[in-house]
């Protein structure tokens, strides 16, 4: 089903099942605080007018303020039907500000439906406000969140005042609805999210987040490189005690076979390496497009032997390509290849501790 589609509270789904493991250590005022860091976040921009950075940042806010929702057991579809039943501002819900006039249905559920029934229902009011009161509105309904979670308030004024949020959230986003030199710019919240969260963490590309994990190794390798590729698995399995994923006997007739199991290893991983020579092979070309679909870069080493031979001519211009979006390390000897590996492992493992400890 098209993202479009999805209602508020299968959007709510859709971040449990990347993040749910992830949050498990995280305390409702944990992700609070996450959310308040990402709402200030959201000021430059704004004042800015860097559209691109805003589309960044809301589709955040809506990650968290979701995380919040599935961490409290809050229905958001349930807490936003106050703009429904009696809109704060409104004296009257209906009406003119009936959505079955609006939308076409009794109530609003996808993003697609508030976005339209919100912005027509505070048109006026949305007119004459500055970018800059909103989001002093957005903060001051996170703040009173936290501070109810904090002063153990009632629930349904922790619920009230999400809903604000996410309220206030959609009218940012309907606020920058905008036409500069004849280009349009959308602020659809649905796309705004799931171009930066397609059903999968945007850092490390996995349907169920594994970032801040290193701990199983895909391993890419041409056939005159099986020596290279043997004594860096037996450094990573010894020496790192990582697992390691690799396929060393396949024959042509079960090309097809090799290509499956490799792909269903890549997605197991949470890194990889690809060791490149002198010849070129259409596995390895697919399994790197794999790898760097579904891997997170800064968990890949793309390495080529030095050489004097020619390159074959496929294999020379997968490397210029490659060059283009991502580092290749070159070694001369297969000691400085495994030394190198172990080196940058390391590196990344001690990165990914500091980058969890501050993001936690």
């Amino acid at each position: 089903m098209s993202h479009r589609r999805w209602t508020l509270n299968e959007w709510s789904t859709m971040f449990k099942e990347i993040y749910e493991i992830r949050n498990l250590s995280l305390s409702p005022e944990k992700v609070l605080h996450r959310l308040i860091e990402e709402t200030a976040e959201l000021v430059k921009p704004v004042l800015t007018l860097d559209l691109k950075e805003l589309r960044w940042c809301l589709a955040d806010i809506i990650a968290w303020v979701c995380a919040f929702a599935n961490k409290c057991k809050i229905d958001l579809q349930e807490i936003m039907l106050k703009y429904v039943e009696t809109p704060p501002g409104k004296m009257n819900a209906l009406g003119s500000l009936s959505p079955d006039k609006i939308i076409g249905k009794s109530q609003p559920e996808t993003f697609e439906d508030w976005q339209r029934y919100l912005g027509y229902i505070y048109r006026s009011e949305n007119q004459n406000i500055t970018p800059e009161l909103i989001i002093s509105k957005l903060i001051e309904d996170v703040g009173v969140t936290s501070r109810s979670l904090r002063t153990h308030k009632d629930i349904s004024l922790i619920k009230k005042n999400l809903a604000g949020v996410l309220a206030w959230t959609i009218a940012l986003a309907n606020k920058f609805q905008m036409r500069i030199d004849e280009t349009t710019y959308q602020m659809q919240i649905d796309d705004i999210v799931y171009e930066k969260y397609p059903y999968y963490c945007h850092r490390c590309k996995k349907r169920e987040c594994r970032c801040f994990k290193l701990s199983i190794v895909f391993i890419s390798y041409t056939t005159d490189t099986k020596n290279e590729m043997t004594q860096v698995r037996t450094m990573i399995e010894n020496r790192l005690n990582f697992k390691v994923e690799v396929f060393e006997k396949f024959e042509k007739a079960y090309r097809r076979m090799r290509m499956v199991e490799a792909f269903n290893a890549i997605n197991r991983s949470d890194g990889a390496v690809i060791l490149l020579k002198n010849r070129w092979s259409e596995n390895v070309w697919a399994e790197l497009v794999k790898i760097l679909e579904v891997i997170d870069e800064d968990n890949v080493w793309i390495c080529a032997q030095k050489t004097k031979k020619k390159r074959q001519g496929k294999l020379q211009l997968m490397i210029k390509d490659i060059e283009h979006f991502h580092r290749i390390d070159y070694y001369s000897k297969t000691s400085e290849l495994t030394s190198f590996l172990e080196e940058e492992i390391m590196k990344r493992i001690k990165e990914l501790k500091q980058l969890e400890a501050t993001t936690t």
